[in-house]
């Protein structure tokens, strides 16, 4: 039944023709059941419910219309996910819904039924079928690949556990150690898997196989050591179980305490008076210049916003943020990264302005 004389029609006049068929028509359960589909392929949630709730209309999941397609495979078409769950809480099965979110290649649905129920994918991965299976293995790891490289972190942990290819989740690691060692970028999105022990096991693993990861996270260790102030334990911790040969402190500054460390710090850091150029080392920061002071560190971004200047303190901050700014200021990369991770909306409420930087 051609029903695209409904295509535009408002909830209110659709409405108005189901009463009327209701009424006038003797084909009206035939009618009904059409009418379900098209409102299900359009993801019609009102509708659909006005139809079950309202006119009390019984709606088979299992029944398939003229093209051989299930009511359940319109609504999951659709991608309202909405509708979905309303339908699986009215009964239809969920685990019919996963596999066609897998089919159709439709990841936001396979993650909001599968977070909602992890014990799905056991049954689903019992499927017998080698088709399937083949299917199964590369929409996983073509949906690893990209929250990979959108740094979406609870879908990359969502992914691992359904069994995606850690190769691709390995190859992420690498790129954010060896793209101009913008260490930074590699800490934040380590830290997000610090309670989970067998990611960040697996990642030490790997990383100690591959030599020229090991000489970066050496020197990268050292300069954990040589500024251990305002560095932090975890890092430290992390850093020493990717390499093979130990490093510690002492082979590093045999004779540096904490008071020299600072002092190796403020030899390069000098409060500014006025805005320092920011050195932009990975070549695409925002961030033009900045600005150092005892107790805060003022940055200034490019772009035509209302505001390019934000003042960073100890107190909308904290201390030992302020100190890693200053320290990423001075060398000239990684800065972004952090502000973005760590205190985006960390500045001083009263201190944004513009700034014309010449």
């Amino acid at each position: 039944m051609d029903l695209s004389f409904l295509d535009g029609q408002s909830n209110e006049g659709i409405k108005k023709y189901i009463n009327y068929i209701e009424e006038k028509n003797e084909n009206y359960t035939e009618i009904i059941n059409e009418l379900a589909f098209y409102l299900a392929e359009k993801g019609n949630l009102e509708l659909i419910k006005y139809l079950i709730e309202d006119k009390k209309v019984d709606i088979n999941n299992n029944i398939k219309n003229e093209k051989g397609k299930r009511f359940l495979f319109n609504a999951c078409v659709s991608l309202n996910i909405e509708l979905v769950n309303y339908l699986i809480e009215l009964g239809a099965e969920k685990k019919e819904a996963l596999k066609i979110s897998v089919e159709q290649d439709y990841y936001r649905l396979f993650k909001n039924i599968l977070n909602k129920d992890k014990n799905l994918f056991e049954e689903l991965k019992k499927e017998e079928n080698n088709e399937w299976k083949q299917i199964l293995k590369n929409r996983l790891n073509k949906w690893l690949e990209w929250n990979c490289k959108e740094k979406n972190i609870s879908d990359i942990k969502l992914l691992l556990f359904c069994g995606a290819n850690y190769e691709i989740f390995y190859k992420k690691i690498e790129s954010l150690i060896d793209d101009n060692w913008i260490k930074y970028d590699f800490y934040c999105f380590i830290e997000n898997f610090e309670n989970d022990t067998d990611i960040i096991k697996k990642i030490s693993q790997y990383i100690k196989k591959r030599k020229n990861l090991q000489e970066i996270l050496q020197n990268w260790l050292k300069d954990e050591y040589k500024y251990k102030f305002i560095s932090s334990e975890k890092r430290i911790k992390f850093l020493k179980s990717c390499i093979e040969v130990e490093i510690n402190n002492k082979n590093v500054f045999k004779n540096v305490n904490v008071t020299e460390q600072k002092n190796l710090f403020k030899e390069k850091v000098n409060f500014t008076c006025g805005y320092t150029r920011y050195a932009n080392k990975g070549g695409n920061s925002r961030i033009i210049a900045y600005e150092i002071g005892k107790n805060f560190v003022r940055v200034y971004f490019s772009g035509s916003y209302k505001y390019n200047t934000y003042t960073y303190t100890y107190k909308s901050a904290s201390e030992e943020d302020i100190e890693e700014m200053k320290r990423l200021a001075v060398e000239g990369q990684g800065l972004l990264s952090y502000i973005m991770n760590n205190v985006k909306f960390k500045y001083e409420k009263d201190s944004r302005k513009w700034t014309q930087i010449r």
